[in-house]
């Protein structure tokens, strides 16, 4: 589960909250003052619920989920800059697959290199989702991990969800 904890903290850049302070008319938000938001949603570990204290790094992802202030002009990412974030710092070597834009949508994906570790076999991919309004995102991911024992071929899966809502709250 370790390295969930680094994709999902790069994961939540996938909006990018930055911007000439004068609007850009192609892209649908509005340039101005913003708050961004970050929630857990769930943790689910084998399908079931369970506590988010009993899961591997979710203090880190809460610690990148609090509420903050810009002035800009938020986007999506696309494809190439969403993957020169990862890479940043992706110990996990995650690849984008695909951005995808459709109206006022915009839906990523992706995948981590299988890692195996100690006779362990773990897999990541991740998928985010987005709504983009003149004066409001919402941007929900989800991060579905698997781990395998290679000798007993026994395993589990984890799957973490988050939002990220983004509110215009007024000009600069």
């Amino acid at each position: 589960m370790r390295k969930f904890r680094y994709v999902a903290l790069m994961s939540l850049s996938a909006l990018a909250a930055c911007g000439a302070p004068t609007d850009n008319a192609e892209n649908i938000p509005l340039a101005g003052k913003w708050r961004d938001e970050g929630k857990l949603m769930s943790v689910k570990r084998g399908g079931m619920a369970v506590d988010s204290a009993e899961f591997p790094g979710i203090d880190d992802i809460k610690a990148k989920m609090e509420t903050k202030e810009f002035c800009g002009e938020p986007y999506f990412r696309n494809k190439e800059e969403f993957q020169a974030e990862l890479d940043r710092s992706n110990p996990s070597e995650c690849v984008i697959e695909a951005v995808d834009f459709s109206g006022n949508r915009a839906t990523a994906k992706g995948a981590c290199k299988a890692v195996k570790n100690a006779g362990i076999d773990s897999r990541m991919a991740l998928r985010g989702e987005a709504t983009l309004n003149a004066d409001n995102i919402v941007y929900n991911m989800s991060f579905h991990v698997s781990v395998q024992d290679q000798q007993t071929g026994m395993g589990d899966t984890a799957t973490v969800e988050a939002r990220r809502t983004m509110t215009r709250i007024g000009d600069c």
